[in-house]
């Protein structure tokens, strides 16, 4: 009767590894994908090939990462821009400038500072993108911890299986 219950047992073990094993591969491939993605945002933008080459978990992520953060950077830049408009900053800067330059110049200060909202948006979304990493690492590690716990259970259950089976076999003398 024992060698059923090793039996049975032993089977429920490797049921529960296959799942585990299962959840890793899926965290693994939730890692692998959230670290595509911070590596398309680093830079603050996310261009079309980034885009098609995307995982498929990640692509309305990285669509929604693009337009918020241009919409966040444009109001941003406007904002700072008129800020130093109102501050006089903006003037003091174009008065060493000549006139003819003056729309190159004011062009340039407003890309700089979309592009310097671009940066400050992505770096918001990869302290987003960290907590995230770290919240999959402690789920894979007690994963692990539970295979490994497993792995010890099979062994315990192998050694006992195999002790029934040697109780059960018929002892003919001869």
């Amino acid at each position: 009767m024992s060698l059923l219950i090793f039996a049975y047992r032993k089977q429920e073990i490797i049921r529960r590894k296959n799942e585990l094993n299962f959840k890793l591969l899926e965290l693994e491939k939730q890692l692998m994908d959230l670290h595509s993605y911070s590596t398309s945002i680093s830079d603050g933008a996310i261009s079309v090939d980034e885009m098609m080459h995307a995982p498929a978990s990640m692509f309305n992520r990285m669509s929604i990462f693009t337009m918020y953060s241009h919409q966040s950077a444009l109001a941003g830049a406007q904002e700072n821009f008129g800020k130093m408009k109102a501050s006089g900053m903006l003037d003091t800067m174009m008065a060493s400038i000549q006139p003819q330059q003056q729309e190159a110049y004011r062009q340039m200060v407003m890309e700089n500072l979309y592009k310097q909202g671009r940066e400050s948006f992505s770096k918001q979304e990869e302290k987003i993108l960290n907590e995230q990493d770290k919240q999959i690492q402690q789920q894979k590690a007690k994963l692990e911890a539970q295979l490994k716990l497993l792995d010890a259970e099979e062994e315990k259950v192998t050694t006992g299986e195999d002790a029934a089976a040697k109780k059960a076999a018929p002892g003919y003398v001869a």
